[in-house]
């Protein structure tokens, strides 16, 4: 439910924060006090389309927050976690638009799409305007709205049948992946040939960069020799002034210093451990000489082939030897696959055709229900809609089945499409819902619809708009029970002026409007029960002064009272 509302800088509300409560709340006020800028501001949070008009005149930014509590849907809590929202039960969406044109949207901090702002808020709130809304004017719910009416006897087999649907499609996708008899030749063809490529090829771990040294060997022979020479020229004793030549000098001058002291001969050791490690090097140098006349460059040839060789298996199989070693397997399996494909084929075919007579069977069953149902549920919406003055309204659930059924008729609720149509006056065709044009009768419409469907829905909170359009009198006491009735499970926020309505509050609050150093502001006020009366007399056109007026108020308040204990108890 919507906890808390706050609204900055839209047109008249330059700062108002409205903390809403659980059951029936209602908003009234003088006709130009801010009534609809409130809605709007609720709409604007939501995801509507950000118009920069709304923005209070000499104000550069606006903004609006709207508090969810006690948020307990799993879908939203799926969807918070997709686009990475923090969610612990409270949903918070606060919307900023400036003069600029720039709009930003976060939820619990983050920033998101419009888009996703309306993904999400189409699970939390049903906003309906006169001509407006989000969910049951939309008939692809209309079945499962009408399903949900039905209750467990067709659910249970909804969702048998769904978890069959879903078999029978992993079914038909395991066939395709099989191709037909020709692909099937066509791909065992190509599976062998990469399977006996990457055999024959034989690709052994640290063979490539082993091939790639020993190339760089061969390629620069002449330049390693001559700087291999030079380094033994270098380190040779036969060179006058080589390393280990000079080292000789030096320990013979240090050892010559051991008849007068013996400080000197950890120097000698050390010396001499040098020249042992020099003349090792030496050897190796000198080895490695040896063996350069050994190299045959013509095996150049045969490391350049195999390297092409690697490179083309791996180009087409994988870019190391675990992928091409992993494709390999993949490939093996698939051709296995595909050699004994006839048998399973003929396996799958018949689970297959066994898993469509049983969806065939439970679409008919769903189907049956449907049928059953269809004149029941009509005939509560034409009761609640003949309480409401919609004397000669018709209402059929119109339920559309293919004459010769096949799997592509086949959906998530078995072959059935169903639609809800209406007619408001006498002597016109049944409609689509969305095809409704007149306020008022839309308004009495969801109000009918809602007290049957709200339970069904699953959304917590109902925001009605002027749900009052064109009626009063007894019609309005209806109007004001059946709103009470939703509000027994859910949240509603109503705007009227009706005041049987607001008589039948849980909730009052005030939109009125002031003047102010030369500029206008909407006030937002919740009523005590006192001040909720006055507000009453205002509706029902009595002077606040006149005794008669007020005990007419409290007489109405009374009633209300009297039909929410009646219905409590």
């Amino acid at each position: 439910m919507i906890s808390t509302l706050l609204v900055q800088n839209i047109a008249l509300i330059q700062n108002a924060e409205i903390n809403f409560g659980k059951g029936l709340n209602i908003i009234s006020g003088e006709t130009g006090s801010g009534k609809s800028i409130l809605i709007d501001s609720l709409n604007f949070v939501l995801g509507d389309r950000a118009d920069k008009s709304l923005i209070r005149h000499n104000s550069e930014t606006a903004l609006v927050e709207v508090t969810f509590v006690d948020v307990k849907n799993k879908e939203i809590e799926n969807l918070c976690n997709l686009y990475g929202i923090d969610f612990d039960d409270e949903i918070i969406i606060n919307r900023t638009m400036t003069i600029n044109g720039k709009n930003e949207c976060r939820i619990n901090g983050r920033l998101i799409t419009v888009s996703q702002v309306r993904k999400i808020v189409s699970l939390l709130v049903d906003v309906h305007l006169q001509h407006q809304n989000q969910y049951l004017l939309n008939e692809q719910n209309h079945i499962y709205i009408f399903d949900e009416y039905i209750g467990n006897s067709i659910l249970k087999i909804k969702n048998h049948y769904r978890s069959l649907l879903t078999t029978y499609n992993n079914i038909l996708k395991d066939i395709a992946s099989y191709g037909n008899e020709n692909e099937r030749i066509f791909e065992i063809n190509m599976l062998s040939h990469q399977l006996k490529e990457i055999e024959s090829t034989k690709i052994e771990k640290g063979e490539e960069e082993n091939l790639i040294k020993q190339r760089n060997i061969l390629q620069n022979q002449e330049h390693l020799i001559l700087l291999l020479e030079e380094a033994a020229n270098l380190l040779d004793y036969g060179n006058e002034f080589s390393c280990l030549s000079s080292l000789n000098n030096i320990l013979k001058s240090l050892k010559g210093t051991e008849k007068y002291t013996d400080n000197y001969i950890p120097l000698v050791d050390r010396i001499e451990s040098c020249s042992i490690e020099l003349s090792d090097i030496l050897s190796e140098i000198k080895n490695t000489l040896s063996d350069f006349n050994l190299l045959d460059i013509s095996s150049l040839d045969s490391i350049n082939k195999r390297l092409d060789q690697i490179r083309s298996v791996k180009r087409k199989y994988g870019s190391d030897i675990e992928s091409i070693q992993s494709f390999y397997n993949q490939a093996k399996n698939r051709l296995e696959k595909l050699l004994n494909a006839e048998n399973h084929l003929n396996k799958q075919k018949d689970e297959k055709d066994k898993i469509y007579k049983q969806l065939l069977k439970l679409a008919d069953e769903m189907h049956l229900l449907r049928q059953k149902h269809s004149k029941s549920f009509a005939n509560e919406i034409i009761s609640h809609l003949r309480d409401l003055d919609m004397q000669n309204v018709q209402f059929e659930v119109n339920i559309i089945k293919n004459e010769n059924i096949s799997f592509e008729d086949f959906n998530n609720n078995g072959y059935d499409n169903v639609v809800f149509n209406i007619s408001p006056n006498l002597g016109e065709p049944l409609k689509n819902l969305s095809k409704i044009a007149s306020g008022g009768e839309m308004s009495r419409l969801m109000v009918g619809l809602k007290n049957i469907t709200a339970d069904f829905e699953h959304i917590d909170t109902l925001v009605f708009d002027e749900i009052d359009t064109g009626i009063s009198g007894y019609v309005a006491k209806t109007v004001a029970k059946k709103l009470y009735n939703i509000a027994l499970n859910h949240q509603v926020i109503s705007v009227t002026h009706l005041p049987q309505i607001v008589a039948m509050a849980d909730v009052h609050f005030l939109i009125s409007k002031h003047t102010k150093n030369n500029s206008t502001f909407t006030q937002v006020t919740k009523l005590n029960e006192e001040e909720s009366l006055k507000e009453i007399m205002r509706l029902a056109g009595s002077d606040t002064k006149s005794v008669a007026g007020l005990n007419n108020a409290k007489e109405l308040k009374t009633w209300a009272n009297n039909y929410k204990t009646l219905k409590n108890s």
